[in-house]
């Protein structure tokens, strides 16, 4: 889109909704190795990070 700025771009928090997940232990201890890993900030962005992947390998699917 020409005419749009980098801050254009960056969604705001509106574009977002807090969720609370209760998870096991073993899961959280996981999401917490990857975060690590990946070097992110929090475990809500890795759950945002699988997400994208398994979206993104849905569409992939699909278009095939």
């Amino acid at each position: 889109m020409s005419g749009m700025s980098d801050s254009d771009k960056t969604p705001s928090r509106k574009d977002y909704t807090d969720v609370r997940v209760r998870l096991p232990n073993r899961m959280l201890y996981k999401i917490e190795e990857l975060r690590k890993e990946w070097g992110l900030q929090s475990r809500g962005d890795v759950v945002v990070r699988l997400f994208e992947e398994i979206l993104s390998d849905d569409k992939d699917n699909l278009e095939s």
